[in-house]
């Protein structure tokens, strides 16, 4: 497992939910047929920035990201999704609340969908945009 992400509340996050792996098959009189192969959603999205930060934060994450290799993959620490609703959460696993869905779906762990992307604003201040991928950890 790679290292920790760093522990910093972003301004913005942006979430695309996972899908269970599926095929869509046409038969010869056209009506469609869709299998899914598998009981597990992979492929949620999660874009982060963390906007106008001292230069030290944006470090945290910039050595993060270097020193991963591009097969690890890694948890979200909970100051990740600080400030999402827990409202409505229930103590069941079988009903998981908003936070725990998003900090770690069903099985899957984060890792990096490209480099992250730097603003630099002048002053030590910047802003950085970190574009993740959780997958099903095998």
């Amino acid at each position: 497992m790679a290292a920790t992400f760093p522990d910093l509340k972003p301004n913005e996050r942006q979430m695309t939910l996972g899908a269970y792996p599926t095929k869509t098959f046409r038969t010869m009189a056209g009506t469609t047929v869709k299998r899914r192969y598998g009981n597990k959603k992979f492929g949620y999205q999660l874009r982060l920035t963390f906007a106008n930060r001292r230069d030290r934060d944006i470090l945290q994450v910039v050595r993060h990201y270097e020193n991963i290799d591009e097969d690890d993959r890694f948890e979200l620490p909970p100051e990740t999704f600080a400030g999402v609703t827990t409202t409505g959460q229930s103590s069941s696993p079988q009903r998981p609340g908003l936070r725990s869905i998003l900090r770690s779906p069903d099985g899957c762990l984060w890792e990096y969908a490209g480099p992250p992307s730097i603003q630099w604003a002048g002053n030590e201040i910047s802003s950085i945009t970190v574009e993740l991928v959780a997958e099903l950890n095998v």
